[in-house]
């Protein structure tokens, strides 16, 4: 009865295992294969743009069929959501990690800078965002929200205003300061990653140069 009840207890034990294992085995593939999908739907709208974008070619990049695709995504506006998303995340990521405790001049050259690494870093998520995607804010009157890496910019903005650390003026507040540190930033960005390609210069201290510039001319004084 003894060594019965142990095996019973036992069998109990790799059976539940088991369970757990096969249970992360399709967590895995789930993943693994929303993984495929998001790559080729990135590709998909870099080749071709949102509006010729269609679910029959991501199920031919990915090798999936039209159907099963909607086993991870309701239909063609939530995928490409989805791929937004991810790489918005990553942008917010190196935004978020370079501004840290930074006072809010310095916190500005921080986030120009990590906005250019991050194109250099990741030119299909950067190429994917700033050529193909719209931005979903469409008026000044709505905030950016505060997942949005923009989000980041403009509170760094009205931290230095509130600090008299920058100086505002009629048409020139705190989203114009974020407006035109985001512009900069993405004109050297682009020009890097497209005309500038193959150009061999210091890329990394004429960028702060600047940035620390621009944001010198903010300055109260």
């Amino acid at each position: 009865m003894l060594i019965t009840a142990i095996l019973r207890t036992v069998f109990g034990d790799l059976k539940y295992i088991w369970n757990l294992m096969k249970q992360s085995s399709r967590k895995q593939r789930h993943a693994d294969m929303k993984a495929a999908i998001l790559d080729a739907a990135r590709a998909a709208l870099l080749e071709h743009g949102p509006i010729q974008f269609s679910l029959r070619d991501v199920a031919r990049r990915s090798g999936y069929s039209p159907a099963g695709l909607y086993e991870y995504f309701s239909g063609k506006e939530d995928l490409v959501h989805a791929v937004a998303d991810e790489s918005l995340a990553q942008l917010q990521a190196y935004l978020s990690r370079a501004a840290g405790d930074l006072a809010p001049a310095q916190r500005l050259v921080a986030l120009g800078l990590a906005y250019i690494r991050f194109a250099r870093e990741n030119p299909q998520h950067f190429m994917l965002i700033f050529t193909r995607l719209p931005s979903r804010r469409t008026t000044l009157q709505v905030p950016p929200m505060g997942s949005s890496p923009y989000h980041l910019v403009v509170q760094a903005a009205q931290d230095g205003v509130d600090a008299a650390i920058f100086l505002t003026r009629p048409e020139f507040g705190v989203e114009q300061i974020a407006y035109s540190l985001w512009a900069l930033a993405h004109g050297m960005a682009s020009l890097q990653q497209t005309h500038l390609q193959q150009f061999q210069a210091d890329f990394v201290s004429h960028d702060r140069m600047v940035l620390e510039q621009f944001v010198a001319g903010l300055g109260a004084g």
